[in-house]
């Protein structure tokens, strides 16, 4: 028998792909999906997205202000909770199931309305706020303290009805405090991948050179300087190389700097934000895909959506040792691991793939043979679906 589901996501919506993923798998094992998610623009207040039941919010830049204190300082809980007590009354849910602990605390005050909770981490929240720019410096360093969320975060682990994770090491961790934990990695569905168009005249940009490509948030604990120096490195030896960065960053000036000052004009492409089905495009573009993702508690424990797009190219890949992301490519021999923060072995790894062009080939082939057999969302969502029954 279907349940009614309410999700709580205070992100835009449409245009969230785990969120949408996953609610969409549910519809269609025939349980009743309602969404309440903050505006994307452009859309009515309710609309059908899909057989998803979705209601909008537009919140103030007052509420996206606070949304950063939500779990230092208890505001944004309280303004969030009548905006969720309404949708909440009206969908009756049998289960509520929550994205991530920005919002968590207001549903869990609401659980007489909520019915079952199920809680959502995309990612290790407390773990990356410690890397973030602003909490280093006045006044953020005084009224954000990831300690405070990562005791939040435990509390609501431990008073959740169930915990959904991305990695089985990150289970692992919060098996600790909750023992009805499920695993629903951040892949992608192949069937979405091969309806997408590929833009041929980002291929012809890159047809001449050794492109090596990054998709995503630019972030320095990203490892994109390491990419950089690593691009510098091997300039002479491959002069046809090209690091294609495709994302953006607040720290973009620094790259920039480092370019100028090294001149890599020639050598490195910066693309800026693009939207999801070019991303594609430009993996299709080039020899191999990296994520040399700096070691920490939350890039240890994730997935980067990256690794499974290269995969779903064809794309050989070069990663970080971050126990996850390594544990995916070495299994699929899809690819080769370097050590993080370790530029000299990154640009190692890609002279290696660089020479052995056949090696690589066959690389890329395994990857995109392991995600069509084992890692395609289709197989991926059984533990979701599994939760629903067990609940």
């Amino acid at each position: 028998m279907g349940r009614r589901i309410a999700m709580i996501l205070d992100m835009p919506f449409p245009h969230d792909a785990r969120v949408e993923r996953e609610a969409l798998a549910l519809v269609e094992e025939g349980h009743d999906v309602f969404l309440w998610a903050f505006s994307a623009g452009g859309y009515p207040e309710k609309f059908d997205w899909k057989g998803i039941q979705v209601t909008t919010f537009k919140p103030s830049i007052w509420d996206i202000k606070f949304s950063a204190l939500a779990n230092d300082w208890p505001l944004y809980h309280f303004l969030m909770r009548k905006h969720l007590l309404k949708f909440l009354k009206v969908v009756k849910p049998d289960v509520t199931h929550v994205h991530d602990i920005v919002i968590a605390n207001a549903v869990f005050k609401l659980k007489a309305n909520a019915g079952k909770i199920v809680l959502d981490l995309h990612e290790n929240r407390p773990e990356i706020m410690k890397h973030y720019p602003h909490l280093h410096r006045f006044p953020g360093n005084i009224l954000i303290s990831p300690n405070r969320w990562k005791r939040v975060e435990r509390d609501l682990v431990a008073g959740a009805d169930a915990v959904v994770v991305v990695t089985q090491e990150a289970k692992e961790e919060y098996s600790e405090w909750n023992r009805r934990v499920y695993t629903v990695p951040n892949t992608l569905s192949m069937s979405m991948v091969d309806d997408i168009s590929i833009d041929e005249a980002i291929v012809e940009r890159f047809k001449n050179c050794f492109g090596v490509v990054y998709i995503g948030d630019l972030g320095r604990r990203r490892g994109i300087m390491d990419a950089l120096k690593a691009i510098n490195e091997l300039k002479r030896e491959v002069p046809e190389i090209r690091l294609v960065l495709v994302g953006d960053s607040s720290q973009m000036g620094d790259y920039q700097e480092y370019i100028e000052a090294n001149s890599l004009h020639e050598y490195v492409s910066l693309e800026g934000f693009q939207p999801y089905a070019k991303l594609f495009s430009y993996i299709k573009a080039c020899q191999v895909g990296i994520s040399p993702l700096h070691r920490n508690a939350h890039h240890d424990t994730t997935f980067a959506n990256k690794i499974f797009q290269y995969m779903s190219m064809g794309v050989p890949q070069v990663v970080s040792d971050c126990p996850a992301q390594a544990r995916v490519v070495m299994e699929s021999n899809a690819g080769l691991v370097h050590r993080a923060e370790d530029y000299h072995d990154l640009a190692k790894k890609l002279l290696n793939l660089y020479k052995n062009s056949d090696e690589a080939k066959a690389m890329g082939e395994n990857g995109e043979r392991a995600i069509r057999d084992e890692w395609e969302w289709g197989k991926q969502q059984k533990d979701l679906l599994r939760l629903y029954t067990e609940i």
